[in-house]
Parts: structure tokens; sequence; C-alpha cells
């Protein structure tokens, strides 16, 4: 009888793939991550298919995380005060995550990951992409809606790089990046 696989081991296999994505990027080797996360090579593949599985999987759960985080709590009914929570949410994970940040920004640039995951993040953020969906309905948008949506990726990337590098006060930062992204996107 085959013995059960352990969810500790899987769990360690996949935040390991993310540390060394984030130090290696996408050609960090099975092999290392296997080493680096104490199981022997063959292990790793007893968990996951392949290297692509592997980060398949890494990629869902670091966006598993942000979704967790910034989709918790009351939605709005004021969607640009619905934007703004999640914006902070955001950028407080961002701030408090920089080695799942640097993976991230590995993977979401690499034909590794597959439209099935990419649709899987998409169904995670649902209330999200609704209220964007309904906004865009609406002439809400100067850009169409993918071209919107990389801006505000990049705008809160680029504040989180910011407070990440000491900016202070850290508030008053998060804030304009916020404002800046909304008068930058938004139709008034």
């Amino acid at each position: 009888m085959a013995r059960p696989l352990s969810e500790e081991k899987r769990q360690t296999l996949i935040q390991t793939a993310i540390a060394l994505i984030a130090e290696q990027g996408l050609s960090a080797s099975t092999a290392n991550i296997a080493k680096q996360a104490g199981v022997a090579a063959g292990t790793l593949f007893t968990y996951f298919d392949s290297k692509e599985t592997l980060f398949n999987q890494a990629y869902l759960n670091i966006k598993a995380d942000i979704a967790a985080v910034v989709l918790n709590g009351e939605r709005s009914g004021d969607w640009q005060a619905q934007m703004r929570q999640w914006w902070n949410a955001y950028i407080a994970w961002g701030v408090r995550h920089p080695r799942e940040r640097a993976a991230l920004r590995q993977l979401e640039s690499s034909p590794m990951l597959a439209p099935e995951t990419r649709q899987q993040v998409r169904e995670a953020f649902a209330p999200m992409w609704q209220m964007l969906d309904e906004a865009e309905r609406a002439g809400r948008f100067y850009l169409p809606m993918d071209f919107t949506v990389l801006v505000m990726e990049g705008m809160a990337e680029t504040t989180i790089q910011y407070l990440a590098d000491g900016a202070q006060p850290a508030a008053q930062a998060q804030q304009a990046g916020f404002e800046t992204m909304w008068r930058a996107l938004v139709k008034p």
C-alpha cells in the first residue's frame, strides 16, 4: 500500500521553490529545490509531475495568499473606496513579502504558467474582476481593461518598492500611490 503524501512536505517544496525562484529566477533547478527542502530529488516528482507543475503551484500559492489578504473584509458600495481598500491591503502585503513579490515577477513573465493557472487566479479574484468589469462597462477607464490592470499592477509595484526602500511617512506614500493611479486611469 502506498504511503500517503505529506501536506507539510508538499508545502515545504512549494515554499522552497518560491525562495529559489526569487533568488535564482526560473533557472532554479528541481534538484536544488529538493536539496534545499531536505528531500531526495525523486521525492519532488512524487508531489509534482514536473518543474512546470511545481512552479504553477508556487504561483497559485502566492496569488491565493494575496487574494486572502486583499479580498478580506466588507465590500464597500463606493467603488473608489473599495479600490482604495484593496490597494492598501495589497501594498501592505507586498511590503511584508519581498521574496514572494520577486518570485511573482519571475513567474508572471514565464511561459511556464498554464492558461488554467491564470484562470484559477482570475477566479480567486472574482469580486475584484466583477467590479472592474462593471466600471469598464460604465466607461470609467481611459484605457482598455487589460492595459488598465497592467498599469495598476505596475503602479502598485512601484509604490511597494518605494515603501520597501524606507519611504517616510509610509501612509502618505501609500496614499500618493493610490491617488496617482486613480487620476491616471479613472475618468472623473
